[in-house]
Parts: C-alpha cells; structure tokens; sequence
C-alpha cells in the first residue's frame, strides 16, 4: 500500500519547521521515512497516478493552511489514516478522509474497479450493491473484461458455470441479465441474443488502465524518458498488485490472474528501469523493485541486471558482484544456461567500475 505525505512544512516542532520541506512516507517501497527537501517536482509526478485501495493506509502530516495534493484514480477510496506519532496529529484520523474526498469530485465518468475491492460507479453513484448475487457479479466483470464485442448467451453460460452448467442454466441467466439491466439501465446492457456491455469512451475500468500503463511506461523506457515511465509503472503495480475478483474462481479469471501476474513483473521491471534512470533518491526504489521481481520470477535476467546497475550506482560493487554469481548459479542449476546478454553487459559494467578503483 502507499502513501504519501504531503504539505510544505516539516512535521517537526514548530521551531525547526521550514518552508519548502516535507516528508514523504512510501508504503509501496517499505524503507521507512524520507525526509525530502523541495520535494514538489516529484509530488507532481506522483499525484495524478496514484491510486488507494480501501486496505490502504495514508499517513499524513502538514502544517496548519497546508492541502494534500492527493488525486484519486479510483472510486470509492475511503482513506484509513494511519497517523504518524499518536500526538498532535491523531485528530485527522477522524476527518481527514472526508475532507480529501469533498476535495477530489468523483465527475460523471464510469469507473469500474474489478481487482481488490469490487466498485461499480455509473453517473456518479455507486451500484455495485444493486448487481445480483456474486453470479451478477460474475457476469458483470466478464461483460465488462469483453466490452468490445457482443457475447452469446451461450458463451455467458459457460463463463458463469464452467464445470457442470445446471439443466436451468440458460432461465438462470435470463433472470441475472433481467436484474443487471435494471440495475445498470437498457441503455448500458444491449441485446437479447447476444449482450453487450456499452459504456462511453472515457470509462475507467482498472485492468484496461493497468495494460494500458504498463505499455505506456515500456515505451517511455524504449525511449530512455525515465521520467515519463514512472507514474504509469506505479500506477500499474497498483492495480495488479489486487487480486481479480477475488471471491470468484473459474478458468477464465485464471487466465485473466496470469495475464496480470505477467504485467505486474513487466511492471516492476520498467519502475526498477524508470527509478534507475532518474537516479539519485530514485536508486533505493530501483533496487527494491529489482528485488521483489526476481522473488517473483527469479528467472527474470532483466531483473539481475537492473539490480546489478542499480547496486553499483549506490556505490555497492561488490554486492552487484554477489547478485551475478547468483544469477549465474541459478540459471545453471535450473536451466542449464549461461547468462545471456543483458546479465553479460551489466557485468562488464561492473568490471569496468572495479578497473577505476584506485
């Protein structure tokens, strides 16, 4: 989970506050406390990208007059606010999140949240509670995971009841479309044969906005603009992070899991890419992200050698050697190979750097 603090004076006692300072709490990256100093070009980049679950933990600390600059990607975040210090700041536990949400207008944009909690938010209300049944919900998320074609009823049948579908399967399904469609309007379930899901152009459903970001963040990093790949990186690892439906399983949702346990690795990858190319206080996050994607895929030859460089960069060689022998052993022992080129290159980086020193 993340987050942030945010606000232009330090949480310090008032007579070491300063303008300019504040402190930036990342439950994302678990490395504690960074206390930053003119921090606002970064509380840029991170604000239109970051995204809170309900499990999420905001812990917060500003000085008097000073707003959060928090933007919200989702509906229906109520922030839990974990306070840093039980005093002076324990009294925003209880009003902080409402104020944040008065702040942030949730707009008349559709916004769908299948992974973690399940959020339906059509014209500004929250529905979800209105869908039938977890079958409704079912049949929900797999209408809108295939938004961009129509689906036979036959089709449906056997998202919904994929072992064994139940002599009355099909009056089943009739009674879950007639409920869905009073609950989302004729206008947003078409067809009688065949159905369809048709929300406007600007909907937000999560995992379109994961692989989309995932691939926005992989172009940036082609391109070498680090910078430009960071939020979406973040954003992604957000979003897959969550379980899909995770009161549901069926093969379907299966293949959907693997499809995303797939872009949560590219995820992490283009962030450790994106936090190595920035550089400086970036190195840290470059470094823990490397490693929890080789704890994820330990196959992964990009992770060592992103882990490797990013070691190196904090002035750690001989850990960055220690990472190679690891990588070579294990690709040795559980694939019988030797490291390929990306592994190969970040070595000889390392090489070069132990030439150097005097």
């Amino acid at each position: 989970t993340l987050i942030a603090i945010l606000g232009l004076r330090s949480c310090s006692p008032p007579r070491q506050r300063e303008r300019g300072r504040g402190v930036l709490v990342d439950y994302l990256d678990p490395a504690g406390d960074l206390v930053a100093s003119d921090r606002l070009r970064e509380l840029r980049m991170i604000a239109p990208d970051v995204a809170l679950d309900l499990s999420d933990h905001l812990i917060i600390c500003f000085g008097p007059g000073d707003e959060p600059a928090l933007a919200f990607d989702l509906p229906g975040h109520v922030l839990v606010a974990a306070i840093v210090g039980a005093e002076p700041f324990s009294y925003l536990a209880n009003n902080l999140g409402e104020r944040l949400e008065r702040s942030v207008p949730s707009g008349s944009r559709p916004r769908i949240q299948l992974c973690g909690r399940f959020v339906v938010e059509l014209d500004a209300r929250r529905i979800e509670a209105q869908l039938p049944s977890r079958q409704g919900r079912l049949l929900f998320a797999y209408l809108a995971l295939n938004r961009d074609r129509a689906l036979t009823r036959d089709e449906l049948v056997d998202a919904l009841w994929p072992y064994a579908a139940p002599a009355a399967a099909p009056s089943a399904l009739t009674v879950l479309v007639s409920k869905l469609r009073a609950a989302l309007g004729n206008e947003v379930l078409s067809g009688r044969s065949e159905l369809r899901l048709n929300l406007p152009a600007d909907a937000r459903i999560d995992v379109e906005d994961a692989l989309a970001a995932v691939h926005e963040a992989q172009s940036a990093i082609a391109q070498g603009d680090w910078r430009r790949a960071w939020g979406p990186a973040l954003r992604a690892q957000f979003i897959a992070r969550r379980r899909l439906l995770p009161e549901h399983d069926t093969p379907w949702l299966d293949q959907w899991r693997q499809r995303l346990d797939d872009m949560h690795d590219r995820a992490l990858e283009a962030y450790a890419a994106s936090c190595l190319g920035i550089g400086g206080t970036e190195l840290p996050g470059a470094e823990r992200a490397a490693r929890t994607l080789l704890e994820r895929s330990p196959l992964r030859e990009t992770g060592y050698a992103i882990l490797m460089d990013a070691l190196a960069a904090q002035g750690n060689v001989a850990e960055a050697m220690r990472i190679y022998d690891r990588a070579r052993t294990t690709l040795d022992q559980e694939l019988g190979i030797t490291p390929g080129r990306a592994i190969q290159q970040a070595h000889a980086r390392l090489l070069g750097l132990e030439t150097q020193t005097p």
